[in-house]
């Protein structure tokens, strides 16, 4: 199976031709083995596209947000401080205060779907490939087989 090999060093040479000999399948064709890899590195190099311009988009809309945030604070902070009774203000900072929370909940789930989005996109290219990967395997095996 394997021959060892003098050398120059202390260690013995390993024949690696000879290891591979040994495990030799019949009807196996390397090429396409190194094709379906190819394959996959594709696919791979494709999901990771969709989620480097998936995640830009979120990146994106979160500054969108904070930009347009920072601007309803300017605008807020005029509308709190223009109130003529504390009572007044009171009552104005609460409705503030809760259409701000309102605003970020559907800010947060705004978020998340596109988030949502990004992740299945990614995972239907990998799918894809490991669905494609599953049927070239069946269709090597019963070329194999004859």
């Amino acid at each position: 199976m394997t021959t060892k090999k003098t050398t120059d060093n202390t260690f013995p040479a390993f024949d690696f031709s000879a290891l591979m000999d040994a495990f030799k399948a019949p009807n196996f064709d390397a090429s396409e083995l190194v094709e379906a890899h190819k394959k996959n590195v594709e696919a791979l190099a494709k999901a990771n596209r969709a989620a480097v311009e998936g995640f830009k988009a979120v990146a994106a809309r979160q500054a969108e947000i904070v930009k347009d945030e920072v601007a309803n604070i300017s605008e807020v902070t005029g509308e709190v401080l223009s109130g003529k009774t504390p009572e007044a203000n009171a009552s104005k900072q609460f409705e503030l205060a809760q259409n701000a929370f309102t605003r970020s909940w559907d800010y947060a789930r705004e978020l998340s779907e596109l988030t949502l989005k990004v992740n299945q996109q990614v995972f239907d290219v990998l799918q894809t490939r490991v669905d494609t990967g599953v049927e070239e395997v069946k269709t090597q095996a019963k070329q194999a087989a004859k």
